[in-house]
């Protein structure tokens, strides 16, 4: 770990994969090295790496690794209410890190191809729903 302390990062650890189940056919948050992506990213970010190391203490002073799986998430639920940045901050880095990765991004049945122009076919449109604006002809000037 570049930034988090083993105590803060088994607390990240437990809180992912209360956020992420997992399934059948996806891993478990942990199973994939969410946290370890987390703090590689915390340790660019001082404003943020500031947030998590504090929040993650916080919730250490709580007891969170011994509660329940049920009071883990009733103290999370609460906490979110007090601590709406670092929640924030938190999903979107565990939902980056998750979603990205090549096993999520093969068990959710995407192909990591991009959009256009040799990737996923599109539908065909009706575009008559346009022969109003097609009408009016050029409505813009040009540079």
């Amino acid at each position: 770990m570049k930034t988090l302390s083993k105590t803060n990062a088994d607390i990240l650890g437990e809180i992912v994969d209360l956020l992420i189940p997992a399934k059948e056919n996806l891993p478990s948050p942990t199973k994939i090295n969410v946290v370890e992506h987390i703090d590689d990213a915390l340790s660019n970010t001082s404003a943020t790496r500031r947030i998590f190391v504090e929040s993650l203490g916080d919730i250490n002073n709580k007891q969170f690794l011994s509660l329940s799986k049920m009071e883990q998430i009733d103290l999370l639920e609460k906490y979110e209410l007090s601590n709406g940045t670092f929640f924030s901050q938190l999903l979107r880095h565990t939902y980056n890190a998750y979603y990205t990765n090549p096993i999520v991004v093969a068990g959710i049945g995407m192909t990591g191809k991009p959009p256009q122009p040799m990737g996923y076919t599109l539908e065909k449109g009706n575009l008559t729903l346009l022969d109003k604006v097609i009408k009016k002809g050029q409505i813009w000037r040009n540079p």
